[in-house]
């Protein structure tokens, strides 16, 4: 428990901490640190069990991996170039592009952080993730994992 709090997870952690500490309010959810899944990328067990199933399937699979790592740099360097080079348009016209150009970005970079984060885009992990905080880059917020 966390500063006196009782939390009712299924974690064993929490679940012995509970029942040996009854004092204070309960609460829903709260760790200290962040907890890492052991079970495996789910995606390709399932790609496996596909392919098994539909061998016909693999003549129409490739390594498309590579074509991550420049999409990623190429949505970096528009959404950047345009935010330089609309510093002096109307607000009418900012709001346009930011809404059509820039919100097909973000969405292209929301996606490729969901593939990152499965590591597919190299066999590297430090490729993957240097990747992943770089896809990050144009959404502002902090929101690769």
């Amino acid at each position: 428990p966390v500063h006196g709090l009782r939390c009712f997870c299924q974690h064993p952690r929490c679940r012995s901490a509970s029942r040996s500490q009854s004092t204070g309010p309960a609460m829903p959810f709260q760790h200290e640190e962040f907890e890492w899944s052991e079970q495996e990328e789910p995606h390709k067990s399932r790609r496996l069990g596909l392919l098994k199933e539909f061998p016909e399937v693999k003549k129409g699979l490739g390594n498309k991996n590579w074509t991550l790592t420049p999409m990623v740099l190429g949505a970096n360097l528009v959404q950047f170039s345009l935010a330089y080079f609309m510093r002096d348009v109307p607000l009418w016209a900012m709001l346009i592009v930011a809404y059509t150009i820039g919100g097909s970005i973000n969405h292209a970079m929301t996606l490729a952080m969901h593939e990152l984060s499965h590591n597919l885009a190299s066999k590297s992990l430090l490729w993957n993730r240097v990747l992943g905080l770089l896809s990050n880059l144009p959404l502002g917020l902090p929101s690769y994992a």
